[in-house]
């Protein structure tokens, strides 16, 4: 039995048992076969609305909420064991929960309608049940001064079935944590996510974890010649920060080198966005807070891989000493940089991340994310990321890791042509490409230009999917994306 209260002011450790009992204030079920489940609710003298049930199942509803007039069930929530990870995930369940507005503070999930066969299914399913209730939970109003409508706690989840999940419960709960610290550093405002702060929440993980952190200030990346980093900090308030984390359980082989976009705010610079949505800009640091929350998430479920994170982080701000359109720069790398447009400054920061990570982090796969362009959202909507490789055997664990988690990405080419659309007559390679098109593959062939040839790196581009609808909130918000196809894809290579 879970004996502690996850409620929206504190998330605590949450601890499991079996159940003997068939109910609990909101009852979960999952089911295989529509007519056993149908049985099961009639030889427990639910009183379920069962032509409501059927319904939906046959509109091939996966996940299903029922308010019940039972004292001891208020809430009857039921899914369906073949709904695919697109369809029923941590995101829709929270989504579900908050819809419906539970107020239950104990779940019982009951799998004793699934047989042995689809045991992996419900391991899944009870991970990811767990993890939504933590994101149901949590409190994302940060600065509300009233919080009296805010109250919700889990304070018992049990399982009934033959199967014992408490590990997968463990791991949603972990999941959902790492998740929610996420998607309030995303959804916090610039004012209050400067790179100190960005700063200090790696730095309370690392203590929590007990991983190595490094964080570089302005005087040290100076010194050590990250330029484009300090180009793009030119016109802001706080200076830039490189914050460095390394992951090292005791025999883990493989190594894994994180890099994460931090723009903490973009104005675009010089060239100015428009005033429409610019406060969603806030969100440019979705791939600093991705892979700060996989390393976060990766050492507290003790994944044996090692992990190096980086990210550059900075604002993108205007000022008069600001770049300018047309200015070369350097970068650590050496190479020069033609700045055409100062709002493709994600790219900038990253230059100076990936080359220092190719020089300092010799590493089995090298991958970054970032909310680079507008240009993927155009392409792919906001359904799934975009990525690119060169590497089809990496290219094809991101898709099935995506694919297992609900985080789904579509592959896009990196074909050699597309570089000539980034040169430029006087440096080295230009900013941004020289033909209205293309802009999230001509992103990629930028930074591929700093990767030194890296065999196994992966650029993800999450623009569309780290900031979105989600249930609970009238505006955009943060979803965590990232987090959780990550760490999947990192369990992959425990025992490479």
């Amino acid at each position: 039995m879970i004996n502690n209260k996850i409620n929206r002011a504190s998330l605590n450790h949450t601890y499991y048992s079996a159940s003997d009992s068939d109910f609990s204030t909101c009852t979960i079920v999952l089911y295989q076969e529509a007519e056993q489940l149908l049985e099961w609710i009639a030889d427990h003298s639910i009183a379920a609305p069962l032509a409501y049930l059927k319904q939906q199942i046959d509109k091939k509803n996966k996940c299903i909420h029922c308010r019940l007039s039972d004292t001891d069930t208020t809430d009857l929530i039921i899914i369906s064991i073949d709904a695919t990870p697109q369809q029923v995930n941590k995101l829709t369940i929270a989504a579900g929960l908050e819809t419906a507005d539970i107020a239950a503070s104990d779940f019982l999930i009951v799998g004793e309608l699934v047989d042995a066969a689809q045991d992996a299914k419900v391991r899944y399913l009870c991970k990811h049940i767990a993890a939504a209730l933590k994101i149901w939970a949590h409190d994302g109003k940060l600065y509300k001064a009233d919080k009296s409508d805010q109250s919700r706690s889990v304070d018992q989840i049990n399982y009934k079935g033959n199967l014992k999940p408490q590990h997968d419960l463990t791991a949603g709960v972990k999941l959902g944590t790492s998740m929610v610290k996420v998607m309030d550093l995303v959804n916090a405002p610039s004012n209050r996510k400067t790179p100190r702060e960005m700063a200090a929440w790696i730095k309370q993980s690392s203590e929590e974890h007990g991983y190595k952190l490094t964080i570089m200030e302005m005087e040290e990346l100076i010194s050590k010649g990250f330029h484009a980093l300090i180009a793009v900090n030119r016109g802001s308030e706080i200076g830039a920060k490189c914050l460095i984390a390394e992951y090292r359980p005791s025999g883990a082989s493989t190594h894994v080198v994180l890099v994460g976009k931090g723009v903490t705010f973009d104005t675009g610079g010089i060239s100015i966005k428009g005033a429409n949505n610019m406060h969603y800009m806030k969100s440019d640091m979705g791939g600093a807070a991705a892979v700060m929350g996989t390393i976060d998430l990766a050492a507290s479920l003790k994944l044996s891989v090692n992990i190096t994170m980086i990210v550059p982080t900075t604002a993108n701000s205007v000022d008069g000493l600001s770049i300018n359109p047309g200015d070369i720069i350097d970068s650590y790398s050496g190479k020069k940089i033609e700045v055409i447009n100062t709002d493709a400054e994600g790219r900038l920061i990253l230059a100076d991340a990936l080359a220092y990570a190719v020089e300092k982090y010799p590493s089995d796969h090298l991958v970054d994310l970032a909310t680079l362009t507008g240009s993927v959202v155009r392409a792919l909507g906001t359904e799934t990321s975009g990525f690119m490789t060169h590497n089809d055997d990496l290219a094809r664990s991101i898709k099935r890791a995506g694919e297992a988690t609900g985080e789904r990405t579509w592959r896009l080419p990196l074909w050699k042509e597309y570089h000539s659309y980034m040169e430029s007559d006087l440096a080295d390679i230009s900013n941004l490409a020289s033909k209205p098109m293309a802009g999230a593959i001509t992103a990629a062939k930028f930074l591929e230009f700093f990767v030194d040839e890296h065999p196994s790196w992966v650029h993800l581009d999450i623009a569309a999917t780290a900031f979105g609808k989600m249930s609970g909130y009238k505006d955009y918000a943060a979803t965590a994306y990232g987090v959780d196809l990550l760490c999947t894809w990192l369990q992959t290579l425990e025992n490479d």
